[in-house]
């Protein structure tokens, strides 16, 4: 039988190392997914995700149960994501107006057509990703995260707003801006929105390696720890939709990412050394 979340719960806060470690795992993809997306760039995720599983363990026992730990626990990572000054999209200032022009950079120098097949697949597939990122960053951080939780998490209302700390209406209208001003460029620019717009993915690869926002030999989006890279069923239906769901679609289609070794291993030596007071029983 298998055992759920509130189990763990229930034995991490009686002290199981056993029980933190399985309630770390089974919560620390999702927050590595909310993190990327919200901050753009995976290093700043990959901290982002360290510093709210610290915050989840230390404030564990102030968890009531008055929500589900789900709720809780993205309630938490929120309110972090939120209060982070310093990350490289936001030093970098992008607006709509900014991706525009980026996305219309060429370079006639590079052959895309002799790529391999792989090769094609994977770099157009780490571009469209990485230019649905740059135009979440092209939002303002406070509808970018009830587009988030409500688009990509398919978050009901009641619990985005809950998670946010806003009213339901609050939520809503942000939801609504948000959804607007993606709508609004995307049906503007993108290729796959509109099959007649001008930027297609394939032809952003040889741009993005040559400026250094795609290194070939380090895909960012694309890679080991990517669970789906695309949703083939939501791609081939795209023309069946009208333009509003096509923005949608793409946007669900995200892969899910598991978190990188690198934080696991720092949060199991950090459960490891029982610091912690609710592992002191």
């Amino acid at each position: 039988m298998k055992e759920s979340i509130e189990h763990y719960v229930f034995m991490a806060k009686q002290g199981s190392e056993a029980g933190l470690e399985k309630l770390i795992r089974s919560i620390q993809g999702r927050i590595y997914d909310l993190s990327l997306r919200m901050l753009g760039f995976a290093a700043d995720a990959e901290d982002a995700t360290q510093e709210i599983l610290i915050k989840i363990i230390t404030n564990l026992a102030d968890f009531k149960g008055e929500s589900r730990f789900t709720t809780w626990s993205y309630r938490v990572a929120v309110n972090h994501l939120l209060s982070v000054k310093k990350y490289r999209a936001k030093e970098l200032n992008v607006d709509f107006d900014y991706w525009e022009g980026e996305i219309y950079r060429v370079d006639p120098s590079f052959d895309y057509d002799g790529l391999p097949e792989q090769a094609k697949t994977l770099l157009t597939e780490e571009v469209r990703i990485g230019c649905m990122q740059g135009m979440l960053q092209c939002l303002e951080e406070k509808i970018r995260i009830a587009f988030i939780l409500g688009e990509l998490f398919d978050m009901s209302g009641d619990e985005a707003a809950d998670i946010i700390g806003i009213t339901k209406e609050t939520y809503r209208k942000r939801l609504s801006r948000a959804r607007a001003k993606l709508t609004h460029f995307m049906k503007k620019n993108c290729g796959l929105v509109n099959p007649g717009n001008p930027c297609h993915c394939s032809k952003l690869v040889g741009p993005d390696i040559r400026d250094g926002w795609i290194d070939p030999d380090n895909l960012q989006f694309v890679g080991t720890r990517c669970r789906a890279k695309t949703d083939k069923t939501v791609m081939d239906r795209l023309k069946e939709m009208d333009e509003i769901a096509r923005v949608v679609a793409l946007f669900r289609s995200y892969p899910e990412y598991s978190a990188p070794d690198a934080v696991v291993g720092v949060i199991k030596e950090m459960i490891d050394s029982r610091k912690y007071k609710i592992l002191r029983h």
